[in-house]
């Protein structure tokens, strides 16, 4: 009862900043987000999960390897969206190669695989390396090897291809998975395989040893990270794993401050057909809608912004403006388009009428359908109607880094008081503020989790989410 008294208490007393602003809405803030974290030249469950939306890891690197520091370690687990339960098994894959190759470009003639694993297999169930030899774009050699049980420390295993030195192949493909991904109902949660020190070979005549797998023993990595703006969504992530190539950009082209945000239609926007998309809510994957935005209960004039556009050829951009009642549905649906090049910094508008008050808002910016069409925008805020100015320009706050982990900073203007509140509602810190300046903290002892800043000022108060992992 505690906390729901305190939640209620949230809603009430944050008018000024989350019920009349959007967040971020100037884009000074942003993260760097891993958008990859994976061995080179092998994909894994892990990052190829990013793209379905269940976040789960379990394929990573371990010490205590066989040779060198790594070693893969696969394993299958239970995860759940809170509607459905699934099964997810731990695999690396060696990357497909060029060229629609089955495989990676590999041109040695090999008969065998070999290497070293530890497993902890539950009963029913098999870990799997699979290797299929190909040329041409057909698959002439298959080859399955099964781990069972438990085997804890490392052991030398080797997997004979039949038919293998028939050809040499113009690729290969090898992968290892901690369950049977092939039967239905076999993957149990809780099998794992270890893999380490992974080598072809030709066992027939004298020839010389194959050319090795690259990065055969996992000890190359590769961390990816992007700058993304704070509280806002779009495709980038998954785009720039894929393609390498980013449409979110933090640019110091500013209206106002240091950074605004730029949106461009790029050419893998354009081949993969990913919209090239900011959000303050999220959209499907599923089904293709926007879903989600800020809570908003006010009922402003006009939604007010700066804009600079660079159109490539005859192009349009878009910002698309929604605000809706829970109990009643769409209120607000308004669309701004973007039309011809403005070198400079212009305001936009977007007039509002109402028929009764919202309670959420969502904002969207498009960058156009052209490639090399670019969108810059900066300083969006609600003006007129019940929102007042001086409750914009009053107490302002900046977390940063949010999520933290060991130290944050709490960056601020106009204010008087901070208090931070845990999930259950009880303060864990308080002090008074000298009207601006910086508040830092040590948190590495915080408990994981969510937790609201308070900042009181005399225009009222805001509340903010930080974050602890």
């Amino acid at each position: 009862m505690k906390t729901l008294y305190f939640l209620l208490g949230l809603i009430i007393t944050s008018v000024t900043f989350s019920q009349s602003t959007v967040s971020n809405a100037s884009f000074e803030n942003w993260t760097s987000t891993v958008v990859k974290d994976s061995v080179e030249f092998w994909a894994t469950s892990t990052t190829d999960l990013i793209y379905t939306g269940a976040n789960i890891n379990n394929t990573y690197r371990v010490t205590g390897a066989q040779d060198g520091t790594y070693a893969m370690h696969m394993e299958t687990q239970t995860w759940t969206d809170g509607m459905t339960t699934d099964t997810i098994v731990g695999y690396v894959l060696k990357e497909k190669g060029d060229n629609d190759l089955y495989g990676f470009p590999y041109t040695d003639t090999i008969n065998s695989v070999s290497g070293y694993y530890k497993c902890g297999v539950q009963t029913g169930d098999t870990a799997l390396c699979i290797v299929e030899l190909s040329k041409n774009h057909v698959v002439y050699a298959t080859a399955f090897y099964q781990f069972y049980g438990n085997q804890t420390s490392w052991t030398q295993f080797t997997l004979n291809i039949p038919n293998g030195n028939m050809d040499e192949p113009d690729s290969v493909f090898i992968g290892f998975v901690s369950s049977d991904p092939f039967n239905p109902g076999v993957a149990k949660p809780g099998s794992w395989l270890e893999i380490d020190n992974v080598s072809f070979d030709f066992t027939t005549g004298s020839m010389t040893t194959p050319s090795p797998i690259p990065n055969h023993s996992f000890e190359d990595n590769v961390v990816t990270t992007l700058d993304t703006p704070d509280d806002w969504w779009s495709f980038d992530p998954l785009q720039y794993n894929l393609y390498q190539e980013s449409y979110v950009k933090k640019s110091t082209d500013a209206a106002s401050g240091t950074y605004a945000l730029e949106v461009s239609m790029t050419a893998s926007n354009d081949s993969t057909g990913l919209i090239p998309v900011v959000t303050n809510g999220t959209l499907n994957l599923s089904s293709g809608n926007f879903e989600g935005g800020d809570l908003f209960w006010a009922q402003p004039d006009s939604l007010v912004g700066q804009v600079k556009y660079s159109p490539m050829g005859i192009d349009t951009a878009y910002a698309l403006l929604e605000m809706w009642n829970a109990s009643s549905g769409l209120i607000v649906y308004e669309v701004k388009a973007f039309i011809g090049l403005n070198t400079t910094y212009q305001e936009f508008s977007i007039p509002l009428t109402f028929t009764e008050a919202p309670d959420s808002m969502r904002l969207t910016f498009f960058a156009g359908e052209v490639v090399g069409s670019k969108l810059l925008i900066d300083d969006i805020q609600f003006i007129g109607g019940d929102v007042q100015v001086d409750e914009l320009e009053a107490a302002t706050f900046n977390i940063y880094p949010n999520p933290a982990s060991d130290q944050v900073t709490f960056d601020y203007q106009a204010a008087e008081y901070m208090s931070i509140i845990d999930i259950s509602g009880k303060a864990i810190y308080q002090r008074q503020l000298d009207q601006s300046g910086k508040v830092q903290l040590d948190v590495n002892d915080w408990i994981p989790g969510v937790y609201f800043v308070n900042l009181t000022s005399p225009s009222g108060q805001i509340t903010k989410k930080l974050v602890i992992r």
